[in-house]
């Protein structure tokens, strides 16, 4: 390592073969000026069976049965918590929806959470957003069937999140940002819905539509199972990753 700090221009690294799970990712590497514009992509996939869950309809807004969002992951604000948060108060404010609710699944550092529950207190919130603690990864199948709509709201560009496919194949309407590889799994008013980072107001108006429109929930939600079990399965995984080897090897 020393000997390479005294070098006045560091050499260049080659990669004769590089895997990459996502477009994005390889762009990624490219824009850092990595030679990587042969490497192949091979997308994250799920053992599909895990999250099968029966389809259902998303209520309207007029049902007295609340329509039930999910985010799940790091609490943490690259991960845009906050524009969840806010997307509901601003429904309550701009609609006066109060059949909405969200849970929030996952752990963060201590003064963050703390500043989360500050957020939803001073909103008046309490009563629609909810904590949920870490949640076991075994344990999240179930729990995805106690929800209908899953929220995404990353800010940073995710490499390949696979908690949209977890929520595509259990069934939810996956409601994301397109940050990062999650534009080549989620494509808008297809199988899923797509809002700005840090935009409360344009996720907001993405969950008022669900609640207006049972229909779409129930097309988006097919059509995203549909599309795990034809693209984001572990087996077309492993077949990837094993042509990738042999490929490799030849050479």
């Amino acid at each position: 390592m020393r000997i390479l700090e005294r070098e006045e221009e560091p050499p260049q690294l080659a990669f004769a073969h590089v895997m990459c799970v996502s477009e994005a990712t390889k762009n990624v590497l490219l824009d850092a000026g990595i030679a990587v514009n042969h490497a192949q992509v091979i997308h994250t996939g799920l053992d599909v069976s895990q999250y099968l869950n029966d389809q259902r309809d998303i209520k309207s807004g007029n049902d007295k049965q609340r329509l039930k969002l999910l985010y799940a992951g790091r609490l943490s604000p690259d991960k845009g918590v906050e524009t969840a948060i806010q997307a509901i108060a601003w429904l309550r404010h701009q609609h006066g929806l109060s059949n909405i609710h969200l849970g929030l699944a996952g752990a963060g550092a201590f003064e963050y959470e703390q500043h989360l529950r500050n957020l939803i207190a001073e909103a008046q919130l309490d009563d629609v957003v909810t904590l949920l603690g870490r949640i076991p990864p075994e344990e999240m199948p179930a729990l995805y069937k106690q929800y209908d709509v899953l929220i995404v709201p990353s800010i940073w560009p995710e490499p390949f999140a696979r908690v949209v496919l977890e929520g595509m194949a259990a069934s939810l309407v996956v409601v994301a940002t397109p940050s990062g590889g999650t534009a080549e799994i989620v494509h808008e008013g297809e199988n899923g819905l797509l809002f700005a980072p840090g935009n409360a107001a344009d996720l907001g108006e993405k969950i008022a539509k669900l609640t207006l429109d049972s229909e779409l929930g129930w097309r988006l939600a097919q059509n995203g199972h549909k599309t795990v079990q034809e693209n984001f399965t572990v087996t077309r995984m492993l077949d990837g990753i094993e042509a990738f080897l042999k490929q490799a090897a030849k050479k």
